[in-house]
């Protein structure tokens, strides 16, 4: 835990440095700093290490050491060096050729005999172990490659990794997120003795050591098997083949069953538990009975409440600041007993007791502080919602200022920026008269108005107020979803009004975001087994009526109780069903529902995500309510309840966009 910075020129050098409990192996391996790079220096590279297939290990393998790709997602690497694994499945590779920070380091084992008849060779075993910085490998790095490497590597990685090869690499504009990526992995899993781990290296996060242990088990079978013919590798990669409806082939390797398994966490669970041998290599696992899925995820507490031992609980609002602050950290509000809580991008705590922010700002808390945004010069701005205040906070993280603005004594709850740096709020539920305000930006002085511009919506909007706002990035709409009659949701041009409503339906709404093609998707918040419902607002037509999507699959939960909804760098949506505790999938260019293009991608039960904890028959998701994805494809989420309310998954989502002024929502950085 980190105290409060003093004010001074060199305050954000300072802040993005320093992180507590890192040790100097986290710092190097498992992201603890936040700097992107240790430098840039080209170096010769020298390591050790083990390829295992569960206990046995592999002769004869292949070991390639690579440098990731920069030319784009995928993008084929650099070989730096390579060498054989011995009778023992030792190697070692001396004098590989040099690379530089940006650049990550993965090393892969391909083919070998796993302790099975002289002459063997698997050719469906391709193993992973993701290293990190170029510079953080030397000659005392040792690395073992085995199953629970592999899936950590999937997990992490899988945002930026091809379907072909085990070629890993990003785009120019993102190599902060594929280090980060590399961080998660290294988060999870310790390379040097191939385990996974309990804790994170910062010693806030709990890590489902049993789930990852099982998956593991998972691959185990195959890996330790003749290769591509056995039984073994036949039923793991006809099982991890992905959902019918994206058409994709099976797998040929253990690396792309694990990337599948990563990425489709729902697709044949139970099949998949049943490749567990009776007795398997890692352990402790979850034991027989599968999960609701595959999905990973990392439980984070949200820091120290302003009584210097509570943890923070209840958060409200989640959002990453990707690049604009050159850190992707993540910013939390609402929290009970704390004010504006930031995590770095591998859930370290970077704030202080309390939070960061003014007195204001600290003790707004329980429930209080609302929606949280980042605009374009890197403010983190949030609401309060308390009926006496109705503030505005910017929190400046440089000087670590807050300036408060209160446009009159009502609630708020919502907040957005636009593309041009303009700040939009709106009243909470409940409040009364119902308003939708602005903040304007000028951006020749790089200041705010000191008194907001309020547009009143001639009585249109309900009083169940709107919770949450979002901008379309093309045209500067404003949309806010109304949690009254859920029949009207209102958006505004920022330079006409009145607002504009257009009707939906259901009970109640509450979150919306707008995909890459400008179209508007809206939740419903009705409880129940596929109760709630997605809603699609044509970007030709926004004021035309709505396309109504509904998960229908028999026994599951679904659409139960949705609140927000957050779109990665696919175009894919992930709306968070806080009724059914899960993570819903919805994919806009597979297939159809209800004769729409589209389809949810559920588990065989017809269930969300929710990823398991280490206790059997336990998810990590509880009442979820915000959620963003950040520059590795993380997908982070807070649930209402819990000591450690804060939940990054892992595999499902890819490298997003987080920030409005760093260009469109729905496509990769």
């Amino acid at each position: 835990m980190r105290t409060h910075p003093t004010k001074s020129p060199f305050i954000k050098s300072l802040r993005r440095a320093a992180v507590a409990l890192c040790s100097i192996s986290a710092l190097l391996f498992a992201g603890c700093g936040t700097q992107p790079y240790s430098d840039n220096l080209t170096r010769s590279l020298a390591l050790k290490g083990t390829a295992f297939g569960g206990q046995p290990p592999v002769t004869g393998s292949n070991i390639v050491l690579f440098a990731t790709g920069g030319s784009g997602y995928g993008s084929t690497g650099t070989v730096l060096g390579s060498a054989t694994s011995d009778s023992h499945g030792n190697f070692n590779i001396n004098g590989a050729i040099g690379c530089s920070d940006p650049q990550q380091v993965y090393i892969t084992a391909t083919g070998g005999n796993p302790g099975l008849t002289n002459g063997t060779n698997n050719n469906a075993l391709v193993l992973v172990a993701a290293l990190g910085n170029c510079s953080s490998v030397d000659s005392s790095t040792t690395v073992i490659i085995n199953e629970v490497t592999t899936i950590a590597a999937a997990y992490a990685l899988n945002g930026f990794a091809s379907n072909t090869g085990v070629n890993i690499g990003t785009s120019s504009s993102n190599a902060t997120g594929l280090q980060h990526a590399f961080q998660n992995a290294n988060n999870i899993v310790n390379f040097s003795n191939g385990s996974a781990r309990s804790t994170t290296p910062a010693g806030n996060g709990t890590v489902p050591t049993n789930l990852i242990n099982s998956l593991a088990d998972i691959l185990e079978a195959c890996v330790n098997s003749s290769g591509t013919s056995s039984g073994s590798c036949t039923t793991l990669f006809t099982k991890t083949q992905p959902p019918a409806v994206t058409g994709i082939t099976p797998p040929i390797n253990t690396w792309q069953a694990a990337l599948n398994m990563a990425q489709y966490p729902g697709n044949n669970t139970a099949a998949l538990w049943g490749l567990i041998l009776g007795t398997p290599s890692f352990q402790p696992n979850l034991g027989s009975t599968a999960p609701n899925d595959l999905s990973i995820g990392i439980t984070y507490t949200a820091g120290l409440g302003n009584d210097g031992s509570t943890p923070a609980t209840s958060p409200w609002g989640i959002a990453a600041d990707g690049i604009i602050n050159g850190s992707d950290d993540i910013w939390i509000t609402g929290a009970t007993k704390a004010g504006l809580i930031e995590l770095n991008s591998v859930g370290a705590v970077l704030s202080p007791n309390g939070g960061w922010g003014n007195t204001a700002l600290q003790t707004a808390s329980g429930d209080s502080t609302r929606q949280v945004a980042v605009d374009n010069i890197g403010n983190i701005w949030t609401v309060d919602g308390l009926s006496s205040g109705g503030n505005i906070y910017r929190y400046n993280p440089s000087s670590t200022t807050t300036t408060v603005t209160t446009p009159g004594s009502v609630p708020l709850s919502g907040i957005a920026i636009d593309k041009n740096n303009n700040i939009w709020y709106s009243t909470a539920s409940g409040s009364g008269t119902q308003v939708f305000g602005q903040l304007a930006y000028n951006s020749g002085t790089h200041s705010f108005a000191a008194t907001p511009t309020v547009f009143p919506a001639s009585n249109v909007i309900a009083a169940g107020g709107v919770a949450n706002l979002t901008v379309d990035a093309t045209t500067n709409n404003v949309w806010g979803p109304s949690q009254g009659s859920g029949t009207a949701n209102y958006f505004l041009n920022p330079y006409s009004a009145p607002a504009t409503s257009v009707a939906t339906g259901g009970s109640s709404n509450f979150g919306a975001a707008i995909d890459k093609n400008g179209n508007t998707w809206i939740t419903n918040t009705t409880a129940g087994g596929n109760n709630g419902s997605l809603y699609k607002v044509s970007h030709g037509n926004p004021s035309g009526t709505p396309i109504t999507y509904n998960a229908t699959a028999s026994g599951g939960l679904g659409l139960d109780g949705l609140q927000s909804v957050v779109i990665d760098g696919n175009n894919r949506l992930f709306l968070n069903a806080s009724g059914a505790n899960t993570v819903v999938e919805f994919d806009p260019a597979l297939g159809s529902t209800g004769g729409q293009p589209g389809s949810f991608l559920l588990t065989s039960t017809g269930n969300g995500f929710n990823p398991s904890s280490n206790i059997p028959g336990t998810g990590v998701i509880s009442a979820n309510r915000s959620a963003t994805i950040d520059a590795s494809g993380a997908l982070w989420l807070v649930n209402t309840t819990g000591s450690q309310p804060v939940v990054q998954i892992l595999g499902l989502a890819a490298p997003t966009i987080a920030v409005l002024g760093n260009g469109t929502y729905g496509v990769k950085p």
